[in-house]
């Protein structure tokens, strides 16, 4: 079920406490709305896709 979520084309939306983000690309959640202080709240953190999934942040460093 996971993969059919990030196959679609149409652009997904989450939304970050009451703020939204858009899931620009399959890993990549951008927003301007919410700053997470640390690596550990990142960790902690969940976000809610559009259709109700759930989803955790998960830091990257390229």
């Amino acid at each position: 079920m996971k993969a059919a979520i990030f196959t679609n084309k149409a652009s997904a939306m989450a939304r970050i406490s009451t703020d939204t983000g858009f899931l620009i690309h399959r890993n990549l959640l951008l927003t301007t709305h919410a700053n997470l202080p640390s690596v550990s709240s990142a960790e902690t953190s969940e976000i809610r896709l559009q259709n109700g999934v759930a989803a955790t942040l998960v830091p990257h460093s390229s």
